[in-house]
C-alpha cells in the first residue's frame, strides 16, 4: 500500500479505502491480504489490463483537455427560419451570449 500510495501520491489509507470501495462496488476480493503485503486474487489479475486500460485513456483525455486551445476566435453564424430568428433576437439570448464571452475572455 506505501509503494502505491507512494506513485499516487496520496496516504496508504487513501488507497486501501479506495480499494475497499473498489471491491464493494464490484462485489469481488481483488487482493489477497497477507502478513508481507498483498496479492492480487484470480479476479484481479483478471480486471488489472482492463484497468490499465482504462488509466491510459483517462490520461489521454487529461492530455487533450490540457492541450485544448481556449483562445480561440471567430465569428458565430446562426441561420433559422425568420420567424425563429425574430423569437432569438427578441429573447435576448445572442446578447447574454455575447455577455458570457466577453465575460470569459477577460478571465
Amino acid at each position: 500500500m506505501g509503494a502505491a500510495a507512494r506513485v499516487l501520491g496520496v496516504d496508504p489509507s487513501t488507497v486501501q479505502r479506495r480499494l475497499k470501495a473498489l471491491e464493494e462496488a464490484t462485489g469481488r476480493s481483488l487482493v489477497e491480504r497477507k502478513g508481507h503485503g498483498y496479492t492480487l486474487t484470480k479476479e484481479g489479475n483478471e480486471l488489472l489490463s482492463q484497468a490499465e486500460r482504462m488509466e491510459g485513456v483517462a490520461g489521454d483525455f487529461q492530455r487533450t483537455v490540457n492541450s485544448i486551445d481556449n483562445s480561440s476566435t471567430g465569428q458565430v453564424k446562426v441561420a433559422s427560419l425568420v420567424t425563429v430568428g425574430h423569437r432569438i433576437i427578441k429573447s435576448g439570448l445572442i446578447d447574454c451570449f455575447q455577455k458570457r464571452v466577453q465575460a470569459f475572455t477577460l478571465r
